[in-house]
């Protein structure tokens, strides 16, 4: 999802906590590289120098120690205690009149474990796991906040998301960012709800979670929507609501006063519950009210992204455009030779987006590129791409470059540029060892540097990966099988 503003102020104060290591430097140092920060927009349903934090097969080990939060084991307090020794001095403020530090990190990850009622997040300075939190379920899907402060739990059948701080943010103190670094914990609130399935981010700086409800039961379960941002998170409430009049599986893109989000124009049923329009609701303090349903028809619509005054969604036909100007909102068809599901975005590209979707017998992966301005669509084809293969894992790195995982193990990466998009490499075989089933491999891309980090689940390791040369620059083993992954820190 793109970004877009954000209507939240961000948060600039917590309260103190143990073993915190923190640096402030000036904010004009930092500002160039925080606006370069890329967004990516993801609507779906769900050879190195190694140094293995565990061996293969065993659990990474874990200390009987409590972190300051419920149900969560430290693994690595060492890295909270003495977080500063990565740091390196960028000067002195004569303003503050006192030592402003930068934190060199790589950030930490968030990884989900195969069946388990846990979230393990990994520290990726010392290439080990930091901590093991006990959640309520297991977890469906792992994401980022929008600030990549903390990672969101998302535990379908229970209906519950929860929230882990990561332990590394900044905070915007006026004259100066100021970092922070401690150890990992997991929060006491968690967003509660039926069925959280479509989690969209948008460039305001917000995270809609889509709660689908239950159709075909007595009591019926209508759709909801719970917004978050990285200051709301902190404070332990949603950002916003709505609540919709039926159940269905939908999606949601808050964009500051306005959201669009889904309706269907029949009570849902038990064997359907896909929208078929889009409707604008306007911001009414935590809440939002009913301002216009677009008429156009867009059936069967999943999927959906915003660049800029754009939104795009997944229709029947292709894809169904939006554009908003002040208080007004149209839309318009856009024919594809496939439709998409999935939308993405990202800032390297504004005014354009790439839907993706399985279609055609066999079921393949097509990708289709949609230019806003013209609302045209061209099917774009990755170079050395069958018939027949299907996406497992996706991620747009922060300089925009699409990586793609296909079923067999080999690796694509995708750019864009002035003439369209461009295979710029493939690697096969990355991946040695597909699974038969899920949990399949999973994508997330660093803030800091051009590297994704693949997760191998038969293998039971973490690949560091370089996004444009696929050079493997690490396999850490993991010591259990990871299901998702997520990247948090402070982005550059």
């Amino acid at each position: 999802m793109t970004r877009i503003g954000n209507p939240f102020r961000p948060h600039t104060s917590l309260p103190s906590r143990p073993a915190t290591w923190t640096a402030c430097f000036p904010r004009s140092l930092r500002t160039m590289a925080l606006l370069s920060a890329a967004s990516l927009a993801v609507t779906g349903c769900g050879g190195g120098d190694s140094q293995p934090s565990a061996a293969a097969g065993e659990r990474p080990a874990v200390s009987s120690s409590p972190a300051p939060s419920s149900n969560t084991t430290a693994a690595g307090n060492a890295a909270a205690g003495n977080a500063g020794a990565s740091g390196t001095t960028t000067g002195h403020d004569a303003h503050a009149g006192h030592e402003h530090t930068h934190i060199s990190t790589q950030g930490r990850l968030a990884l989900a474990e195969k069946e388990a009622a846990a979230l393990y997040v990994f520290d990726l300075d010392r290439h080990a796991v930091e901590a093991r939190h006990t959640l309520p379920a297991a977890v469906s899907e792992v994401y980022a906040s929008p600030g990549r402060r903390y990672a969101m739990a998302v535990q379908r059948p229970q209906g519950v998301v929860s929230f882990v701080d990561g332990g590394i943010w900044q905070e915007d103190h006026g004259d100066h960012l100021h970092d922070y670094r401690q150890g990992s914990t997991l929060l006491a609130w968690q967003l509660q709800g039926v069925n959280p399935t479509h989690v969209n981010e948008t460039a305001q700086g917000t995270t809609a979670i889509f709660m689908d409800g239950r159709s075909g039961t007595t009591p019926q379960v209508n759709a909801a929507v719970q917004v978050v941002s990285d200051a709301s998170i902190a404070a332990g409430k949603a950002a916003g609501s709505v609540a919709l009049d039926t159940p269905m599986h939908g999606m949601a893109q808050p964009l500051g006063d306005v959201m669009l989000t889904v309706k269907r124009s029949k009570p849902a049923t038990a064997s359907d519950v896909m929208p078929d329009r889009l409707q604008v609701l306007t911001r009414q303090g935590d809440s939002y009210q009913p301002q216009q349903v677009i008429d156009t028809v867009c059936g069967v619509l999943h999927g959906g992204g915003t660049t800029g005054n754009y939104t795009l969604t997944g229709c029947d036909y292709g894809g169904l455009l939006v554009q908003r100007v002040g208080s007004k909102v149209t839309a318009r068809r856009v024919e594809m030779e496939y439709r998409v599901s999935s939308v993405l975005t990202h800032k390297a590209w504004p005014g354009h987006f790439l839907g993706t979707s399985n279609r055609g017998t066999p079921a393949t992966t097509r990708f289709t590129a949609v230019d806003a301005a013209t609302a045209k669509a061209v099917t774009v084809k990755p170079q050395g791409w069958p018939e027949g293969h299907v996406r497992r894992a996706m991620t747009l790195d922060h300089d925009g470059r699409l990586l793609v995982l296909d079923d067999q193990g080999t690796l694509y990466t995708l750019e864009r540029d002035n003439s369209g998009w461009k295979t710029v490499k493939r690697t096969a075989g990355l991946i040695a060892q597909m699974p038969a089933a899920a949990p399949w491999p999973a994508l997330a891309a660093s803030g800091v540097d051009d590297v994704v980090y693949l997760t191998d689940p038969e293998a039971k390791q973490l690949l560091t990966v370089e996004s444009e040369s696929h050079e493997v620059k690490r396999r850490d083993a993991l010591g259990f099988v990871p299901s998702g992954v997520a990247w948090m820190g402070i982005g550059h």
